[in-house]
């Protein structure tokens, strides 16, 4: 295992009120124009191809729904990682929309994208996402969210800076809701870099002053113990990389994406980023 460890993070803004978490489903109080966040799931490839299938369960689409999907790829080159490099579609031969990709060359290789699709039909099973440039590994991970009316929010998109840091706990850039209530999510992808003590699901949100996050679906390269709640190898080829989601609601001017290391004294670079949907 090459010791290497980094954190990316995407945030998203979409409108919602108090919501319970039951395992990865997450239940809010339907209501006119009110968002509801359905659940996250997630997939990595399985070594031998660039395709991703990420399953929604019992939990498939709403008519309407909004569905988000960050992915990794593992890949060392920065080409096309800017406007895109993975196609993504499902079940009901629905095509995504890219919004905005980021090449972290500071962890050794890996795009990070993302995408979404508004408007969804009905009765969506799977989520495919084809990994670019003939890439073997990767991962993906998947929500979505009823009741949401504009879609991304261009003003509240702020990817993942240019440098990382290696501190924790770490602090994304901010961004404002501008008065609107919106469902904030975060996607934070850790690679590990140097290798001191302590565990390699080493991953958690924390508060970011304006309220907390929920943490959601978490790939993790080489650890089932929490937060995991996926284990795949095939994430970065076995070099102890995590992928995680969370998510929080709120109107604020001051919104980051916040979390630490788990409490391990290993060496992580943090790539957060934020982006909004309402």
């Amino acid at each position: 295992m090459r010791p290497r460890l980094i954190c990316a993070t995407f945030i998203l803004l979409l409108g919602i009120p108090t919501l319970q978490v039951t395992g990865k489903a997450i239940i809010g109080t339907p209501g006119v124009g009110v968002p509801v966040f359905v659940e996250s799931v997630g997939a990595t490839t399985n070594g031998s191809t660039s395709a991703i299938s990420v399953s929604l369960g019992t939990n498939t689409t709403s008519a309407n729904e909004d569905v988000g999907v960050g992915v990794y790829t593992q890949i060392s080159s920065s080409t096309g990682c800017s406007t895109g490099t993975s196609m993504v579609t499902d079940s009901d031969s629905q095509t995504y929309t890219f919004i905005v990709g980021r090449y972290m060359a500071e962890s050794g290789g890996g795009c990070l994208e993302l995408w979404h699709y508004k408007g969804s039909a009905s009765g969506v099973t799977t989520i495919d996402v084809t990994l670019g440039n003939s890439v073997h590994e990767g991962g993906a991970i998947v929500w979505h969210v009823k009741n949401i009316t504009t879609g991304n929010d261009p003003t509240a998109t702020i990817w993942v800076p240019a440098a990382p840091g290696d501190t924790t706990p770490w602090t994304g850039a901010t961004v404002s809701t501008n008065g609107s209530t919106e469902f904030i999510a975060a996607l934070t992808y850790s690679v590990f870099h140097t290798n001191n003590s302590g565990a390699l699901n080493a991953l958690l949100f924390t508060n970011t002053g304006n309220g907390a996050w929920t943490q959601g679906e978490t790939i993790c390269s080489q650890s089932s113990s929490s937060p995991c709640t996926v284990e795949g190898a095939n994430l970065d080829g076995a070099n102890a990389g995590v992928f995680g989601f969370a998510y929080l609601i709120g109107s604020s001017t001051s919104f980051a994406n916040t979390g630490s290391n788990n409490g391990s004294t290993n060496v992580y670079y943090n790539f957060p980023g934020i982006a909004g949907f309402k």
